[in-house]
């Protein structure tokens, strides 16, 4: 969820100076499985709906285009920096572990449903899948972050939960549109970003697995998935908030697997400014 809208997250001439060649193949890699609706034409869905769809993807970046400022090319550059950073932790890191496959949404499900990717959980036969809103941000404003969780816990209070209509799982090699997804918000500072595509533009897979961003973004998740489960039950939502415990129990798993890793980095990361402004709405959920 950005404070801006993107077409085709691909394309990464956002910078005045041109990209690094490094850091384009680093994007194009991390992205290189996003789906296209129009693949799923003939098969999941009928090519009316699939066209309807992309009719209104079109409509909406059309209405939400504006002049762009050179913070908006920043920030947007960054986006997609960390997104992809975050999917090839997990394929290449193994940021959640080995079991858990990410993948990037369709620029319909990223504009329309406003999810940036999702996990995969597999455990033995059955699959689970979780949400991601990657936010990037210079700024650790309180109300850049408000506007994110108070988007989600509209959608609990509505009794319904995120859903990705074009999803293709390389577990599975299926076709699904995924519904009653857990949405968390993670996020680090721009400075932070620039740290991990050193690593990564350099292959040095190994620090970037041993980075203290691992368990801040594991401990962001964690937080929002507890507070968000108490608010469902608040609310009278007692199935979404089963699905939020068994998250929760999931990311509990993953935690405890990485406890050396969590006395490794010790604090290291605690006062990062987006770090603390996303703890500090998920451990005071109820309060904004």
């Amino acid at each position: 969820m950005f404070q801006f809208e993107r077409g085709d997250r691909t394309k990464v001439a956002y910078r005045r100076k041109p990209m690094e060649p490094a850091v384009r193949s680093m994007i194009e890699r991390a992205f290189a499985n996003k789906p296209e609706p129009k693949d799923f034409a003939g098969g999941l869905y009928g090519q009316e709906e699939v066209e309807a769809d992309l009719a209104l993807l079109e409509d909406r970046i059309a209405r939400n285009s504006r002049p762009e400022t050179q913070k908006d090319i920043e920030l947007k550059e960054l986006a997609d920096i960390f997104e992809a950073l975050v999917l090839l932790g997990v394929e290449k890191a193994e940021w959640m572990g080995k079991s858990v496959k990410a993948s990037p949404t369709s620029d319909y499900d990223n504009s329309i449903n406003k999810v940036d990717m999702v996990l995969e959980f597999r455990t033995g036969n059955e699959s689970s899948h979780l949400g991601i809103v990657a936010d990037v941000t210079f700024s650790s404003k309180r109300e850049v972050i408000a506007e994110k969780f108070d988007y989600i816990r509209k959608k609990i209070k509505e009794g319904v939960l995120t859903e990705v209509k074009y999803y293709h799982s390389d577990i599975t090699n299926s076709d699904a549109h995924l519904t009653e997804l857990p949405e968390v918000v993670i996020g680090v500072s721009g400075r932070v970003v620039r740290e991990l595509e050193d690593l990564a533009t350099e292959g040095n897979y190994q620090a970037l697995s041993e980075h203290w961003a691992v368990v801040r973004i594991l401990q962001q998740m964690r937080a929002q998935l507890y507070s968000g489960g108490g608010y469902a039950l608040r609310m009278g939502k007692k199935d979404l908030a089963r699905i939020y415990s068994g998250r929760l129990a999931i990311i509990d798993r993953i935690l405890a697997e990485k406890k050396d890793l969590l006395e490794k980095v010790g604090s290291r990361g605690e006062d990062d400014p987006v770090h603390m402004e996303i703890m500090n709405f998920a451990e005071n959920w109820s309060r904004y």
